[in-house]
């Protein structure tokens, strides 16, 4: 943010130096804002990240149930074995959910996201953690049964494609997608 002060002081006509001084200390508090963001914001990821390691192989087990669960109700036959699944038809092949497939790295950046910024209340910061932590859920399984049903329908090109290519892009548009429309209102009250 650049703040421009034009000063008119008849006494002195130094008034330049005191706009460029202004201007100068202006630009420097948004720098240390920003870095002050910045390393609130990745403290807050990597804490959350590790949290959610350590939980992740509990999560991974329900995201392996819940995958297996709706594919059933799609008509599509998935077993699951502890995190894996396995699609049992001419040509199996077992899906492994990982850390970096559970949703954790993106529910770890959204909830960095909603915890970083300043003169937020309480409230309004729980309700966004729980909502983004839940739509985060929902779009990642749906992404894994996605995958799933590419794989079933056009081979294993086709699953590394969703996997690599439109998993990432559905992941990144629902965490970023998300924190927008909670920022806007939140950040612009603040």
């Amino acid at each position: 943010m650049c703040l421009h002060v034009i000063t008119i002081n008849p006494l002195s006509f130094n008034s330049y130096r005191w706009d460029l001084k202004v201007y100068m200390m202006t630009s420097e508090s948004a720098r240390m804002g920003g870095l002050y963001l910045t390393l609130r914001a990745l403290v807050a990821f990597v804490v959350i990240l590790s949290a959610f390691i350590f939980l992740s192989p509990k999560l991974m087990e329900i995201e392996a149930l819940h995958v297996k669960y709706l594919m059933g109700l799609l008509g599509l036959r998935v077993v699951a074995v502890s995190r894996s699944l396995i699609t049992p038809n001419h040509n199996p092949v077992t899906i492994t959910i990982t850390v970096e497939c559970s949703g954790c790295l993106t529910a770890s950046l959204l909830l960095a996201l909603i915890l970083a910024p300043p003169k937020v209340s309480v409230k309004d910061r729980a309700w966004g953690c729980v909502k983004g932590l839940a739509l985060i859920y929902l779009a990642n399984v749906l992404r894994i049964c996605m995958i799933i049903a590419f794989y079933r329908l056009w081979g294993e090109r086709a699953l590394h494609f969703a996997h690599r290519v439109l998993g990432g892009i559905v992941m990144f548009s629902v965490t970023i997608g998300y924190w927008a429309l909670w920022a806007k209102d939140k950040l612009l009250r603040a």
